[in-house]
Formats: structure tokens, sequence, C-alpha cells
């Protein structure tokens, strides 16, 4: 009889952190191979673009800090008053 997902799951949690991310990722590939999905290639596809832009200077790019800071107060102005 196969295992349950239950039991799956119990026997993943006995791993180390770092095979349990390992096969989280051989889980999530095998889902977007079964569905068609290319995401790698599509983010590469991606950043490959971003770089060229950067590359050309057709876009300027904006410290991590900054956009943190942003992304900061946007979350406090959305955040429902309790």
């Amino acid at each position: 009889m196969p295992k349950t997902r239950a039991q799956i799951y119990s026997e993943a949690m006995s791993l180390s952190e770092a095979e349990r991310e390992i096969l989280a990722d051989e889980l999530w590939r095998s889902v977007d191979r079964a569905n068609g999905d290319d995401g790698d290639a599509a983010w590469a596809d991606e950043a490959e673009r971003r770089i060229d832009c950067l590359d050309a200077g057709k876009v300027q790019p904006i410290p991590g800090q900054e956009v943190m800071e942003e992304v900061r107060q946007v979350l406090r102005r959305e955040r429902p008053r309790q």
C-alpha cells in the first residue's frame, strides 16, 4: 500500500533543512514539468532582458534599501486598521 501524503511529510521533516530544500525544489520542478511549464527558462529570459536594459541605459537601478523602504510604506498604508 502506498504511503499517505502525511506519512511522506512526516518522513521529509526528519531530513536536514538543506535536504528538505533540495526535496522541495525537486518536487516543485516535477510539477512545473508536468504542467509543461519551464519556469527556469522564463526567469532566465527575463533576467537577460533586464540586464540588457540596464546595460543599454534604458533603466536605472534602484538600491535595495530604497526599494524595501518603499514596500514598507505601501504595506503600512494598505494594512487594515484594527
